[in-house]
C-alpha cells in the first residue's frame, strides 16, 4: 500500500487476472498456458500486440524460477504462440509477440 492507504503499482499487477486457456491446458500444461496468459495479458496492453518484459518478471509473476519460465517459453515458440524479436540476443530486453488465437 502506499503512503494512502492504496494498492501500488506492483500490488495491482500482482492482483491482475491471467487468463489460462483450456485448449492450451490440454495441448500442454497448466504452467505453460499459465505463462501465454501473462505474456498474453501484458501484449495485449499493447497496440502491436507486444510485451516489451524480462524472463524473470513473468517468473516473478508465477512464483517459479527463471530457467522454468524459460522452459516453458521455449515451448510457446516452439508451438508458434509467441516470438521472441530479441530471441538471442544477450542483455536485450525480451519482446514477444502474442501470435496465438485465443479470444
Amino acid at each position: 500500500m502506499d503512503t494512502e492507504g492504496r494498492p501500488t503499482t506492483k500490488q495491482k499487477e500482482q492482483e491482475a487476472v491471467i487468463p489460462v486457456y483450456d485448449r492450451l491446458v490440454r495441448m500442454t500444461d497448466v504452467l505453460t498456458a499459465s505463462i501465454y496468459g501473462v505474456i498474453h495479458r501484458r501484449a495485449a496492453e499493447d497496440p502491436e500486440r507486444k510485451y516489451r518484459g524480462t524472463l524473470q518478471e513473468i517468473a516473478e509473476t508465477l512464483n517459479i524460477a527463471r530457467q522454468n519460465a524459460a522452459h516453458h517459453i521455449a515451448l510457446l515458440k516452439a508451438l508458434g504462440l509467441i516470438f521472441d524479436e530479441h530471441d538471442g540476443q544477450r542483455g536485450k530486453p525480451h519482446v514477444y509477440r502474442d501470435m496465438g488465437d485465443f479470444d
